[in-house]
């Protein structure tokens, strides 16, 4: 993949979907300037429910991953998505769920921490609070899931 193709990919994320166009932007290239990207083979588990988040986080670019979640049927969720944000936002910073690559993935892999480090130097106070707040939705979304 291309790192083009992983733009567009970042662009289509959920979670970037309520901010402006050039927010989004901006937003895609903050993602692709702390993160590395990764192959993950199937099976591999990603992480595990009730395990430390480590500050780390996770941009499904191409693939799909097995969601299993106390008290709920496993789920599949297609990529692109992001993984790790409910663990982030979480007092505890654990996290939520079990996930495990159904295929093989191609992802990106951050650090919460630099993410939003770069978020504050790039972005006025209004955008971030405007990601911040979408983050927060996102993740609220993803735990009532």
């Amino acid at each position: 993949m291309t790192k083009e193709q992983a733009r567009e990919r970042v662009l289509q994320l959920a979670v970037l979907h309520g901010l402006g166009p050039q927010l989004r932007e901006s937003m895609a290239d903050i993602f692709l300037g702390v993160a590395s990207p990764q192959i993950v083979p199937i099976n591999t588990v990603l992480f595990k429910r009730g395990q430390a988040s480590n500050d780390e986080g996770f941009v499904l670019l191409e693939g799909d991953v097995t969601v299993l979640k106390e008290g709920a049927p496993e789920f599949v969720a297609p990529a692109p998505d992001v993984l790790g944000e409910i663990a982030h936002i979480s007092p505890t910073k654990q996290r939520s769920a079990t996930v495990s690559a159904a295929s093989e993935l191609k992802i990106l892999r951050f650090k919460w921490s630099a993410l939003l480090n770069a978020a504050q130097q790039k972005l006025s106070a209004s955008e971030m609070q405007q990601f911040t707040s979408a983050l927060q939705e996102y993740a609220w979304k993803h735990f009532t899931e």
